[in-house]
C-alpha cells in the first residue's frame, strides 16, 4: 500500500524537482547576462587638453543596458562648468564613449577677492586669487561679489558678452590683448601692446566686427601701423 502511494508521488516529485531546477538555471543566466553588461571601461574623447571630468566614476559598474545617456550627459554637465557638451554612446558589452567639448576661457574677470575665468559665451569655468599669464584681464566699472556667483553661472550683461565676442575676433586676427577697461556700455576700451581699440556694446555686434577685420586686414596689408581705432560711431575714427 505505501509502495503504491510512493510511485503515485514520485512524477509530482519529479516535475518539482525540474521546475525548481529550471528556475535556478534561469537565475545564474541572469545573474551571468547582467555581470556581462556592467560598465567596465569609460573612454573620454576631447579635441581639448583633457581634464577630470567629475561625474564619471558613478557609472563605473552601472548595467549599461539600463543606463539613461541623455540622464548621464546632463548630470556630468552640471557637474563640470568647463563642458560646453556631453555626448555619452554605448559599446556593448562594457564601455562607454564619452566625448566632450570644452569651453577656452577666453578673459579674466576682475571681482573681490580675485578673479572669474570666463568663457566666450560669459559662463564662469573657474575662481581664481590671482590672474595667469596668457589671458586678458577685464576690468568692469562696478566691482562683482565673488560669493554671489557661482562656478557654471553665466554672466548675461550686453556689455560683458559683447566685449567676449569682441576678445574672441581680435584673437583670430592676431591682435593679443592686454586688458580691458569697461567703463559702461558705450566705452570699451582694449589694450593691444601699443593700440587702443575702444567699441561700444549699442553698436550693432555685426557691424562692429565686420568693421574691425576689414580696417585691421587692410592695415596688415598696406603694413600701417594705427595707435587708436574707434569704432562707437557710423564712421571709425583711426589715429596713426
Amino acid at each position: 500500500m505505501r509502495l503504491t502511494l510512493l510511485l503515485k508521488r514520485l512524477p509530482r516529485f519529479k516535475t518539482g524537482l525540474f521546475i525548481s531546477l529550471l528556475i535556478i538555471f534561469f537565475f545564474i543566466v541572469l545573474y551571468f547576462l547582467y555581470g556581462l553588461f556592467l560598465v567596465r571601461n569609460i573612454v573620454v574623447i576631447s579635441k581639448n587638453k583633457k581634464k577630470d571630468i567629475q561625474g564619471l566614476s558613478v557609472y563605473q559598474n552601472k548595467n549599461i543596458l539600463l543606463l539613461s545617456t541623455e540622464v548621464a550627459e546632463k548630470e556630468i554637465l552640471k557637474k563640470n562648468a568647463q563642458l560646453q557638451k556631453v555626448s555619452i554612446k554605448k559599446v556593448l558589452p562594457q564601455k562607454l564613449l564619452v566625448e566632450v567639448a570644452q569651453y577656452l576661457p577666453i578673459a579674466f574677470l576682475k571681482v573681490s577677492n580675485g578673479f572669474f575665468v570666463l568663457s566666450e559665451d560669459g559662463r564662469i569655468l573657474f575662481k581664481k586669487k590671482e590672474e595667469d599669464k596668457g589671458l586678458p584681464v577685464m576690468n568692469y566699472y562696478q566691482t562683482f561679489d565673488a560669493a554671489s556667483y557661482d562656478v557654471g553661472q553665466f554672466l548675461n550683461l550686453k556689455d560683458i558678452t559683447t566685449t567676449l565676442i569682441f576678445l574672441k575676433k581680435l584673437n583670430e586676427l592676431g591682435m593679443k590683448v592686454d586688458d580691458v577697461a569697461i567703463d559702461g556700455p558705450h566705452m570699451i576700451l582694449c589694450k593691444v601692446q601699443n593700440k587702443e581699440l575702444i567699441f561700444s556694446a549699442e553698436k550693432s555686434k555685426e557691424k562692429t566686427l565686420l568693421e574691425l577685420e576689414t580696417i585691421v586686414r587692410q592695415f596688415t596689408v598696406e603694413g600701417k601701423e594705427f595707435k587708436s581705432l574707434d569704432l562707437r560711431f557710423d564712421k571709425p575714427i583711426v589715429k596713426f
